[in-house]
């Protein structure tokens, strides 16, 4: 087992830059199920999976600004 200590300020930066691709790359998944590019994130029923993944980009939004970011 490995410990590694990391002061707060770099936790943040670190889960910030972490929400922030996984933001980008949820984004991009809505982009190719609007356009039929790929199947569905969350459900099977177009409709109930677009608003599903931007329920999911807002709450990331939320959360990214909580510790600093900038979306």
């Amino acid at each position: 087992m490995i410990r590694l200590l990391v002061d707060e300020e770099s936790f943040d930066k670190t889960m910030t830059t972490r929400l922030i691709e996984s933001r980008a790359f949820l984004f991009k998944d809505l982009e190719q199920v609007k356009t039929d590019q790929r199947g569905f994130v969350f459900h099977h029923d177009y409709e109930t999976d677009v608003r599903e993944i931007r329920k999911h980009l807002d709450a990331l939004k939320l959360v990214i600004e909580y510790f600093g970011g900038k979306v």
